[in-house]
């Protein structure tokens, strides 16, 4: 009897010995549960199911706090959800979500994720004002009416201010009857183009407006090539400096080749249909044909000559500002 109790008793020891070599073996390191959730979290990811990729990674973090492709993988998340949710027009959603993900990281790229939805928060709150402006500053512009562009453009600069702020540089509007157009802002200037687009790009013919300088001084318009989203080729510009809501007192033209927005090569400038010049330019700066040393005029270089064939209708001179500058189309060239 004794014998046999001890045998029993010996089965279980060997058992339980047993039940732990194998509970140990089958018991998970902390290293691999790790790569477990990091797998994990990658895999939620890859389906876009990014609430329960960061609740992954976060369970990854809880084993190591400092683990790179962990904090990696749930910023990734984070930014990615906040994309879906803008995508979906729910901003505030998408803020919550991007804010909690920058309390846990403090990271710039949460941050910046931050910034960029509430600069489309602001476009979305007054997106139908834009494109009732783009649609009426079209009409005007597919109507020939260039001073009625600029005024609309200086009557509603609030919108187009609020644009600026966002920090969004451009709008476009594609659902024309007759071509595309779009509101810019360089610097602190803002122009309409109206015409050919190619994913985004302007691309082919088109019309550029501007009001310029910001205190309403005076309007441009540039008529001609556009390739790369940027003027090349053909170009003819009419500038009109003085008050754009009061008569315009000064109007001038040139028409010529420009490549990246600066003239290249010879143009016409004019004032009015019969005062023309020739006139070269070479990368945006003009050429000088000969420097008058005994005038006492502030403008003695001679860049043009008149094409009307009149000896005595004189040479276009230029000072010491106009030749050190580019010259080109608006917001291309430091001068038009």
């Amino acid at each position: 009897m004794n014998n046999k109790k001890i045998i029993i008793g010996i089965i279980l020891a060997l058992l339980c010995i047993v039940v732990g070599v194998v509970f140990f073996l089958l018991r998970e390191t902390p290293e691999q549960k790790l790569q477990k959730y990091l797998d994990l979290g990658a895999k939620y990811v890859e389906e876009e199911d990014y609430e329960n990729a960061i609740a992954a990674y976060d369970s990854a973090l809880e084993i190591d706090p400092n683990h790179a492709d962990a904090i990696e993988g749930e910023i990734t998340a984070y930014v990615a959800w906040s994309d879906v949710l803008v995508e979906a027009e729910e901003y505030e959603m998408a803020l919550e979500i991007l804010n909690e993900g920058y309390d846990k990281f403090d990271d710039d790229r949460l941050l910046q994720a931050i910034e960029r939805v509430e600069s489309v928060q602001e476009v979305a709150d007054i997106h139908d004002d834009i494109i009732d402006l783009i649609y009426e500053a079209t009409e005007l512009c597919e109507g020939g009416d260039y001073l009625a562009v600029a005024e609309l453009l200086a009557d509603n600069v609030d919108i187009l201010s609020q644009m600026n702020e966002a920090g969004v540089d451009r709008y476009l509007y594609d659902d024309l009857s007759v071509c595309s157009a779009g509101i810019y802002i360089i610097g602190d200037d803002y122009y309409l183009y109206v015409g050919d687009y190619e994913n985004g790009n302007r691309e082919g013919n088109g019309t550029w407006v501007s009001i310029y300088h910001m205190d309403y001084d005076g309007f441009a318009y540039a008529v001609g090539e556009w390739s790369a989203d940027a003027p090349n080729g053909q170009q003819t510009v009419t500038t009109h400096h003085g008050e754009i809501v009061a008569e315009v007192n000064f109007t001038r033209g040139i028409e010529g080749k420009v490549v990246d927005g600066v003239w290249d090569g010879p143009v016409t400038w004019f004032f009015g249909d019969d005062n023309k010049f020739a006139v070269d330019f070479d990368n945006g700066i003009v050429d000088i044909m000969y420097t008058d040393n005994d005038t006492d005029d502030d403008s003695p270089y001679h860049v043009g000559y008149s094409m009307s064939g009149d000896e005595d209708a004189g040479d276009l001179v230029f000072g010491q500002d106009d030749i050190s500058v580019t010259w080109g189309i608006p917001g291309y060239a430091d001068e038009w």
